[in-house]
């Protein structure tokens, strides 16, 4: 089996009307990245539901992204953290997502069409509203 490359996160991706829908590789990487890993592993729950998966699987994916995200609120209340480290630590997060979590459930050359992302992108963009008008109000 190949390892899973950035270049070939979405070179699974297909048109068939007859494969499963999921968010991309790609999407979830952008999602835990700019919104944060909880926000990745929800997109990775959503999928695992979607792909049949049991509720082990799913809990463990969205504990990940709980357990994860706790430790870097806590890590980055003990050092002061700027943007770049914490995308940095959100593109960690994202590839455990990408490359243990995928292919362990989801297979790493399952064929798929790509779910639209656009209910994903405003409620993201809905919650980091208030964190947003906090920082620039603060």
């Amino acid at each position: 089996m190949e390892s899973l490359t950035f270049r070939k996160m979405n070179q699974y991706v297909v048109k068939d009307e007859q494969a499963p829908a999921y968010y991309s590789q790609r999407a979830i990487w952008y999602f835990a990245i700019f919104f944060g890993v909880l926000f990745g592993s929800v997109l990775m729950a959503i999928n695992l539901h979607k792909a049949g998966a049991k509720r082990g699987p799913i809990t463990m994916v969205l504990g990940f992204g709980v357990v994860y995200t706790i430790l870097q609120i806590w890590f980055s209340n003990i050092v002061d953290l700027g943007t770049p480290v914490t995308f940095g630590l959100n593109a960690i997060g994202s590839s455990v997502l990408q490359y243990f979590f995928w292919p362990k459930y989801i297979g790493a050359e399952t064929r798929y069409r790509a779910k639209p992302i656009w209910m994903p992108l405003i409620i993201g963009i809905i919650i980091m509203i208030p964190f947003a008008l906090a920082i620039f109000l603060e």
